[in-house]
């Protein structure tokens, strides 16, 4: 069956529930169709209900839904959807997380380079995700299979969107932090950013695009600096 949204008819829509976004939709297809989201391209969530809350996101997110077959939860559709202007240069970082980890799991603490290819640095956190939004805990006893979380713990989806990144591979990590502050081994990955290039540098008078014209030859010249890195 693979991934559609012929049967979506409104949404997704995203509403404020508290400290979480709310993203809802209606289909015509009939009750237990499976669906599937994705934030700017990334496979977050998959289930049957159509309205999930989810940690608010730290910048512009563009959500899709559609609907796949019984068995096809778990597979990433991502290559079929429609390209997201500008969404090349923001690294998105999802992972399951859960009282598993710690029961008095806190929040998770969320590392980077500073520069593209540069390794990561803990001298600070660059951005936190509550473990508990809006103080309320999405896995527990009879919260989910037995499984990613463990019996009686199942994980919970967690997702974080970078802001505007210029072009390379960047080097993330988060930690699992408890409520007295104490941190986990580091999860690591690598995004790679396909930025578009950027604009010329702004000249002393706050211009990018300046000209010459020859009234001689009636030759207009254009000059601009380089782009900065």
């Amino acid at each position: 069956m693979a991934f559609s949204q012929a049967t979506i008819t409104d949404g997704p829509t995203c509403a404020l529930d508290g400290d979480e976004l709310r993203v809802s939709w209606t289909s015509s297809s009939p009750a237990g169709t499976l669906f599937q989201l994705y934030a700017d391209r990334v496979r977050i969530w998959s289930g049957t209900t159509r309205s999930v809350r989810l940690p608010m996101p730290a910048g512009p997110t563009t959500f899709d839904v559609g609907t796949v077959a019984a068995g096809e939860e778990s597979t990433d559709f991502s290559g079929s959807l429609a390209s997201i202007p500008g969404a090349g240069d923001k690294a998105t970082l999802t992972w399951v997380g859960g009282r598993s980890l710690g029961a008095d799991l806190a929040e998770f603490r969320i590392y980077s380079g500073t520069t593209a290819g540069g390794a990561v640095s803990y001298a600070a956190p660059i951005a936190t995700v509550r473990a508990d939004p809006a103080g309320l805990w999405q896995d527990g006893y009879g919260q989910g299979p037995y499984g990613a979380g463990g019996f009686g713990f199942a994980g919970t989806t967690y997702s974080w969107t970078s802001g505007r990144l210029a072009g390379g591979t960047w080097n993330f990590a988060v930690k699992a932090v408890d409520a007295a502050g104490n941190e986990s081994t580091a999860a690591t990955t690598s995004v790679v950013i396909a930025a578009p290039p950027r604009p010329p540098a702004a000249n002393s008078a706050g211009k990018r695009l300046t000209y010459t014209y020859n009234a001689g030859t009636r030759v207009p010249t254009l000059s601009w600096l380089a782009a900065p890195n």
